[in-house]
């Protein structure tokens, strides 16, 4: 009896290729996706040594930091708001930064004069004070952080201001005369009530008004 004759194997050369193709694109959906996460890290959580942050840049700097807001010890941060990132306008700085507790501004000036505050509560939009007996205002030109005197007026949680640190004669950031976003800080009022234990904010900007440069606020984690 004769051998029956061995059949040819299938060609499966269009499925395999079919099946390369899709390979191909879940490789570039994935490549894609870690590139999105990548960026969502870098503003997720930061230790601010050597990170995507403008303002503190040497070791010195974040030593400072951390003296003035956690007696030396490291801490780490999450970035909530910068206006290279997000619009410079005070709701969008209330968007990012409410209810996320305690928080650092950092400020640098278009004089280069480099400041900042502290909270350890939540910033809030519901046009009240917050009575915060840790927040404090820093500056790292003059190697000083600034005691609060009046908790009370820790610092304000207005809709209509940006971070607002102190009772009219202190630090802060809000529309005003016209300037786009919140450019403007409040100045020595006179009104004979201080805050924080500074005489005017010429101390810490040399102007009683100024242009900022950066602007960054952080989570404190």
């Amino acid at each position: 009896m004769e051998n029956a004759p061995t059949p040819n194997p299938p060609d499966n050369t269009n499925e395999i290729s079919r099946l390369e193709k899709k390979i191909n694109n879940l490789t570039e959906r994935i490549i894609s996706l870690e590139n999105k996460l990548e960026k969502l890290e870098s503003k997720e959580k930061i230790n601010l040594y050597g990170t995507t942050g403008k303002i503190l840049k040497t070791s010195e700097d974040f030593k400072q930091l951390f003296s003035f807001i956690s007696n030396g010890n490291e801490r780490q941060f999450r970035l909530l708001y910068s206006p290279t990132l997000d619009t410079n306008t005070k709701e969008d700085f209330h968007k990012n930064c409410d209810n996320k507790g305690s928080t650092i501004v950092l400020v640098e000036t278009s004089n280069g004069r480099r400041f900042g505050g502290f909270t350890s509560l939540s910033w809030k939009s519901n046009d009240q004070w917050v009575n915060d007996p840790c927040a404090c205002i820093f500056s790292f030109d003059n190697h000083k952080k600034y005691k609060l005197l009046l908790p009370q007026y820790s610092y304000y949680g207005g809709p209509g201001y940006g971070p607002h640190f102190g009772f009219c004669d202190q630090l802060g950031f809000y529309n005003h005369g016209g300037s786009t976003g919140f450019l403007d800080t409040i100045h020595n009022a006179n009104f004979g009530t201080k805050t924080y234990d500074i005489t005017s904010i010429e101390e810490i900007t040399l102007t009683s008004t100024y242009i900022m440069n950066k602007f960054e606020v952080y989570q404190v984690l």
